[in-house]
């Protein structure tokens, strides 16, 4: 209406009632406004993925600078294993002279000794026991927040995908498509590769392993209750984890029908049907 009243037509007769030339006008304006409208949108949805993909990396920094706190706590607990063993070696001995003392040393003398032995050994293998703790606390910790900072980045890069959106003004919709592609069962001399089960990662692997899980007909016959002790006992990081379509993705990958079970975990997320 505005644009009518500015170009001198009447806004009840409506288009049309102007020349060409303030027609053309009007849509260069009108596509003006629209490309400045789509620019501002654009530029602040780039700034927002700035901004949360710089908090990912500061994360990431820290959790990079907090495993090698891990390896210095490992190099701690080998010191403190050998310093345990050289007085074992150390009372053995002392025990063997106090069995059959010699002529310089006295019974009571070798037995201070190793009284003193005893006690130094039992603190070592105190602070030894602590330092495992603090390792498999610190474990613990870190594994939960490598899992946090997976979810940001992935939560990141959906609005960063959101963002582009907004500055080309796509409307058309996005095709999914998914490779359909036969794979063959990989196999070690522990089993199957229980990876393929969407929920299933190297950790996990590990864990139904170590508890004679080795095979997808193991997974089946398992059951969700049993896998979900499993991960309990583990810790509570693995809280967060649920079997109950593990069963079912199991027999699917033993019968190699690979497209249904691809088809099964695109509704899935972590394992869990949403």
């Amino acid at each position: 209406m505005i644009l009518l009243d500015i170009f001198g037509q009447n806004p009840i007769q409506g288009p049309g009632t102007g020349t060409f030339t303030e027609h053309l006008i009007e849509i260069i304006v009108m596509l003006i406004i629209a490309f400045l409208l789509g620019l501002w949108l654009g530029r602040i949805a780039v700034n927002t993925w700035r901004r949360k993909h710089k908090e990912t990396e500061s994360e990431l920094q820290l959790l990079k600078a907090e495993s090698l706190g891990v390896e210095d706590s490992k190099l701690e607990i080998i010191t403190l294993s050998e310093k345990v063993k050289i007085l074992e070696d150390k009372n053995s001995r002392l025990r063997m002279d106090a069995v059959k003392p010699s002529s310089t040393q006295s019974t009571s003398v070798l037995e201070a000794k190793l009284q003193t032995q005893d006690q130094l050994i039992n603190q070592l293998r105190a602070e030894l026991d602590l330092s495992k703790k603090r390792e498999a606390d610190f474990n613990a910790s870190l594994s939960a927040a490598k899992v946090i900072a997976q979810e940001k980045a992935s939560s990141t890069k959906k609005e960063a995908n959101d963002g582009k959106a907004i500055i080309t003004k796509s409307s058309a919709p996005k095709e999914k498509s998914k490779a359909k592609t036969k794979a063959k069962i990989i196999k070690s001399g522990n089993g199957d590769d229980l990876k393929k089960i969407e929920g299933v990662g190297p950790k996990i692997e590990q864990l139904l392993n170590a508890d004679g899980i080795n095979t997808y007909n193991h997974v089946i016959n398992s059951g969700p209750d049993k896998i979900k002790e499993i991960l309990l006992k583990a810790g509570p990081q693995y809280k967060v984890h649920d079997p109950s379509t593990w069963g079912e993705q199991a027999k699917l990958a033993l019968e190699e029908k690979w497209d249904q079970l691809h088809e099964m975990q695109a509704q899935l997320k972590g394992g869990k049907k949403v």
